[in-house]
């Protein structure tokens, strides 16, 4: 700082730094460890889930949900949706239900 003969500020030097990327990339650490952990002692039906959950949290996203591709590459097989997609947004039937790729929506 400098200052005058009746101590008004009259020049400040300051340094700025953007620690967003550090930011993010704790939080994509945190995750992985929460998640590890939280395979430990849930089913994978409970870790799919909480993973879309994080998965959203991470993204800001507010709809996540996991489709698997049977080995005949032609067939969707519904896994499991995000709580909020469950709460909020789902009007699909069935978990684990097979549909011809071509009819996803």
């Amino acid at each position: 700082f400098e200052v005058d003969e009746q101590g008004a500020l009259i020049r400040a030097i300051g340094v700025h730094y953007d620690v967003t990327d550090e930011h993010r990339s704790q939080q994509l650490l945190n995750t992985r460890l929460h998640v590890s952990r939280f395979a430990t002692t849930h089913t994978l039906d409970e870790l799919l889930q909480e993973m879309l959950d994080q998965a959203e949290l991470l993204t800001e996203s507010t709809i996540s949900f996991f489709h698997f591709l049977d080995n005949d590459q032609n067939s969707l097989r519904l896994q499991t949706w995000s709580t909020n997609t469950l709460r909020n947004m789902c009007t699909a039937v069935g978990e684990r239900r097979h549909y011809p790729l071509d009819a996803a929506g």
